[in-house]
Order: structure tokens, then sequence, then C-alpha cells
């Protein structure tokens, strides 16, 4: 399936894109040339919707909320799947034009699993979640021990790792005392990947503040609360 053009630039046969700078686009596609033949194995084992020929980027996440929705579309002779949640809508050009139907039914029957209707139907107190037993919380205090969790949640990192803060140093020690730039909070993002949002320049977004502080690492280990990964944080219990 491709996003249709009316919702978003060029797209290669077979795989989802969405709106991005041509130049981004082009440096992804020599990417993927280099790429080309190395990890099938490892994407197949994956379990990801990507083809194993090639180097995932996610562009956009179209989640199941509460208002998610589909339905076929016809414009001109041909079929289009759209799906929308709260938050957007996107149509589907289908890279056969008589399969509509099936992504239609593949799109309804995970719509019907378990998992997805835990967030499709309506929750206690409009929660977007229904509420969760036996979690696993460990409860923070002061920020030394809180960044040298979070430096060993990211260094142990093997797909993906999320930050939201109102306030982000890069150039941070996550921990101390320290002799060199390994735990230095840029130095450990550069040896994973970074994306950053909103990118200013292209977006054109200057006045924008995340007051939320959220870390969290292979969608499986989550930080959140008062702390920003910035300095005047970074605190032990005997405040020295």
């Amino acid at each position: 399936m491709k996003p249709h053009k009316v919702d978003q630039g060029k797209t290669e046969d077979g795989y989802v894109s969405f709106d991005s700078d041509s130049d981004e686009e082009n440096g992804n596609r020599r990417s993927e040339r280099k790429l080309k033949g190395k990890g099938e194995g490892k994407a197949r084992d994956e379990g990801h919707s990507w083809y194993h020929y090639r180097r995932w980027r996610f562009c956009k996440v179209l989640l199941m909320d509460r208002c998610f929705d589909w339905k076929i579309v016809k414009i001109g002779n041909l079929e289009f799947l759209q799906v929308r949640n709260l938050h957007n809508q996107v149509t589907f050009t289908p890279s056969n034009f008589g399969s509509a139907l099936d992504w239609a039914g593949a799109v309804n029957a995970a719509q019907l699993t378990n998992e997805a209707m835990d967030y499709t139907v309506s929750n206690d107190h409009g929660s977007f979640a229904p509420m969760r037993t036996d979690s696993q919380i460990l409860v923070g205090i002061d920020g030394a021990a809180y960044m040298a969790a979070v430096a060993d949640a990211m260094e142990a990192a093997r797909y993906e790792i999320l930050i939201a803060d109102w306030f982000l140093s890069p150039e941070i020690y996550l921990k101390r005392p320290y002799i060199n730039d390994y735990w230095r909070l840029d130095k450990l993002l550069k040896r994973k990947a970074v994306i950053r949002h909103p990118s200013h320049f292209r977006d054109r977004t200057f006045n924008w503040s995340h007051h939320e502080k959220l870390v969290v690492v292979d969608q499986s280990v989550v930080f959140m609360g008062g702390i920003d990964l910035c300095f005047g944080r970074w605190d032990r219990p005997d405040h020295p």
C-alpha cells in the first residue's frame, strides 16, 4: 500500500512513505541501495511489516484510538482505502488496485483484536488506555539515580528511544563523576539514531514547548515524571 498523492509525495512500490523533504528522501534511497541484501534474516525475525531488503525508516505512525475508522473511497474509476484517527487522515493507494478490499479486511481484522480494542473503545475517566494491573514500578526522587538509570536503559536499547522534555541539555553528563564523554547525553545518543521533532528549520516551528518529561526505551521501559535531562536537575540525596 502507498499513500495516495493527495496525502503525500513520491513513493516506491511496496513501501509506505509520507511527506518529507526531497533531499531526505534521496538520502534514504541511497542508504537503501547500500544496505540492500544486508540483514535479511534479522528483518524477517523482527516481525515487522517492512520488506526484508529494506532498512525501514518510520515516517508517520497512525495509532488506533477511539476515533479510528476506515472506509473505501472511489476517485474516478479507482478505489482507495481511507484511514483516520483523532489526529490524522490518510488515503492509501494499493500497489494492486484490486486489493483495496483485501487491505480493508486486514485493517478491520486488526481493529477487532483484543490489543486494538484496548484503545478503540471508551475507557474509564476518558483515558486513551485501560487500567493495568501487576505493573513493575520503581519510584525515583533524585536526579542522580534517575539519570544513571536512564543512561543504562538507553545504552541497552536495541530498537528505539523516545525522549520528550521541556528542556533538554545535550551536553549533560548522565553519570558522575566522569573521566570522559562516554556518558554525556549527546555522545550516548550519537551511538543510537536521532530524529528531532519538530525540525525547526524544515517546519519553520520556532515557538515550541513540550511540558511532559518522558523517556521510553524499546516500548518496554518507561521513565516519566518531573525530571528533565538538562542542567540543574542532577542531584543526590545529600544535595552536595
